[in-house]
């Protein structure tokens, strides 16, 4: 059951990448000058790091045998 969501994380984070490269694509090629072009590219990558690195942390702290119950407890 491990398996199954990791890697159904691992599809969300490659849908995440593709969506990043798209921003950061349009961030940078239709933005009026190119010094607002670098800032937001920074603001961009900056917050998408911080982001991504405490969504990573996060998914790897839980522990799927309690959230599902597998223990043999009353569940479903």
């Amino acid at each position: 059951m491990n398996l199954l969501f990791n890697v159904f994380y691992l599809v969300l984070l490659l849908c995440f990448a593709l969506a990043s490269l798209f921003i950061i694509y349009h961030i940078i090629r239709y933005s009026l000058n190119k010094a607002s072009s670098m800032l937001m590219f920074l603001v961009f990558s900056i917050g998408l790091t911080i982001l991504l690195s405490i969504n990573i942390l996060f998914f790897m702290r839980l522990d799927f045998s309690q959230i599902l119950n597998l223990s043999g407890g009353i569940g479903f």
